[in-house]
């Protein structure tokens, strides 16, 4: 793969944390809790997990109408 173990485990738990941010109602300290992040989201995404919520819960434009 390319990437140290490490590093895949860490991506794999951000983007499982996104994802929970973005499609579910569950608390911040409860998705950490679940994919075993505390800090490391917003070290390796760039912003902090409430800041990421927001901004994926605006609703997305469909430019097809």
């Amino acid at each position: 793969m390319g990437r140290a173990p490490l590093a895949y485990l860490t991506e794999w738990r951000m983007d499982d944390a996104e994802m929970l941010l973005a499609d579910t109602d569950l608390g911040i300290a409860q998705i950490a809790k679940s994919v075993g992040y505390a800090d490391a989201f917003k070290r390796h995404k760039g912003q902090s997990p409430s800041t990421f919520r927001t901004a994926a819960a605006w609703p997305t434009v469909d430019v097809t109408e």
